[in-house]
């Protein structure tokens, strides 16, 4: 059975359906979540570590918004030029993760060590930026360093996994100092 005729829709119906789907797509746009909005949240997860490590795409977002908004790194380092803003006590981290922002007029000199007294076994320390890695050893007798490289004239994010080596479960409290000396 064939229909003889066939009524094509009329400009007007076509304008409609358009507006309506532009219409949707803005409001779909508006319901996001602001970036500064997402990197305040992450903030307030990491300083009471309550939250995983971030995730590639969350530490992307933080290290857009620092070269978007470069006092936000001020925010971050608690109004220093560089600090762990993730949880810690004075520069001492007692997790598995630790996050730094840094300013560009401070020292690229990262070094992890261990804090007190307690130096038991060896800590796996795995440092990254958004654009390189650097993977290495916390002995009892010799910190790890890295020289950070120079990403761009903007606040660098750089993130820091530690793992014991030789056992299970959380490592030894290091403190963490960006732009020391070893």
């Amino acid at each position: 059975m064939t229909i003889s005729y066939r009524k094509k829709p009329s400009i007007g119906f076509i304008y409609l359906v358009l507006v309506g789907a532009v219409t949707a797509l803005f409001l779909v746009w508006g319901m996001r979540r602001p970036a500064l909005e997402e990197v305040w949240r992450m903030d307030i997860e990491l300083g009471l570590g309550e939250r995983p490590p971030l995730t590639a795409d969350e530490m992307a977002l933080l290290q857009s918004s620092l070269t978007a908004h470069p006092d936000l790194a001020l925010f971050l380092g608690e109004d220093q030029h560089a600090g762990v803003f993730s949880a810690n006590e004075d520069g001492k981290v007692e997790g598995s993760y630790a996050y730094i922002v840094r300013n560009v007029d401070t020292s690229g000199l990262l070094v992890v060590d261990y804090a007190g007294v307690s130096r038991k076994g060896s800590v796996r320390v795995t440092a990254r930026t958004v654009g390189s890695r650097h993977t290495g050893v916390c002995r009892r007798d010799e910190p790890y360093t890295w020289r950070l490289p120079q990403e761009g004239p903007f606040p660098q994010l750089v993130e820091i996994r530690l793992a014991p080596i030789g056992k299970k479960g959380r490592p030894s409290p290091v403190r963490i100092d960006l732009g020391g000396t070893p």
